[in-house]
């Protein structure tokens, strides 16, 4: 009936699946190489995209003295908040943010005092200005990068507001002598 090269041919298929039989893991296993391949695939799409995600942030802190301070005026760049607080010095906190993908570019705008507040002492009075006023746009490799800055200035509690950008300390000698 059959010849002999179709029966070593079935021979062979009753083989195979007894084989494949002998082993109910086998779909497990194949599952598994699946979803093992496309794990590893999309950890290297994200692996490799990272630095387009990078966001890079510094907080900074500068005091000033206040003690024989009467008025505190603010000269700072873009938006910030005043706060009391019960200290006896002016604190101040820059929260810097930017997306240029290496942190070595903040580090060089933070060296180079882009962020710096200065206090200027005028007999009674203390002027805190932003020793930069202008902060140009940055670009970094044909990007346009990404730059947050929030101020927020802490005040001691004797001081009152005085108008926007003004604050009084009612408390202080100012420039006048005990006797």
């Amino acid at each position: 009936m059959y010849s002999s090269m179709t029966l070593n041919l079935l021979t062979l298929v009753k083989t195979i699946k007894a084989k494949q039989s002998l082993s109910p893991y086998n779909h497990l296993f194949e599952t598994m190489k699946f979803n093992f391949v496309r794990i590893l695939l999309v950890g290297a799409v994200l692996f490799c995209s990272l630095p387009a995600w990078s966001q890079w942030q510094e907080i900074l802190h500068q005091t000033f003295e206040v003690d024989s301070i009467k008025e505190v005026s603010l000269d700072i760049f873009g938006d910030y908040e005043v706060e009391l607080w019960a200290g006896n010095i002016i604190l101040t906190e820059t929260k810097v943010k930017i997306d240029c993908g290496n942190k070595n570019v903040l580090t060089f705008l933070i060296e180079e005092g882009r962020y710096d507040l200065e206090g200027k002492p005028e007999s009674d009075n203390l002027l805190i200005v932003s020793k930069d006023k202008t902060r140009n746009p940055m670009r970094r490799n044909d990007q346009d990068c990404t730059e947050s800055v929030q101020v927020r200035i802490f005040i001691p509690d004797d001081f009152q507001k005085n108008g926007n950008h003004s604050w009084l300390n009612p408390d202080s000698k100012g420039g006048e002598e005990n006797e």
